[in-house]
């Protein structure tokens, strides 16, 4: 794993549990090789972070909404583990992939994604229509306007 991917990790749990009371989160879109998880505590209304993965070669994560307790990057024996599972093919040879793991400390599960590149952003996205929206907000763009 790069050195630069584990620090962002540890930012991105670190700043979720310490500035936020994010708990849930969600798959807000994906395409053939990237996605972005959703993330709010009160998913009805709007969502305040989203997390880019791109080049994305494993997801297990469920299609709905999740708890996420804790994001880390997985271990070299984690890492052994989905190799020794063949849950992905050669692509996993690619030394820029890494894993980071969501675990789930509710229902006691642990959820993988294997990317190549990762960010984030606190926003505001609204779920619905509404104006006058500040700086660091926007309305999600399958509202229908």
């Amino acid at each position: 794993m790069e050195e630069d991917v584990w620090k962002l990790i540890i930012t991105l749990d670190d700043d979720i549990r310490t500035k936020t009371n994010i708990n849930d989160f969600w798959i807000e879109k994906m395409n053939s090789s990237n996605l972005i998880l959703a993330g709010s505590f009160d998913h009805g209304y709007y969502h305040e972070i989203e997390i880019t993965f791109t080049e994305v070669k494993y997801i297990s994560c469920p299609g709905g909404i999740f708890n996420v307790s804790k994001f880390r990057s997985a271990s070299e024996e984690e890492r052994n583990k989905l190799i020794e599972q063949k849950v992905f093919g050669n692509e996993w040879l690619n030394p820029k992939c890494n894993v980071i793991i969501l675990e789930d400390n509710i229902e006691e599960r642990k959820y993988h994604i294997v990317f190549e590149e990762m960010s984030y952003k606190f926003e505001t996205v609204f779920h619905y229509i509404r104006d006058n929206l500040k700086e660091g907000e926007r309305i999600a763009e399958w509202v229908n306007k």
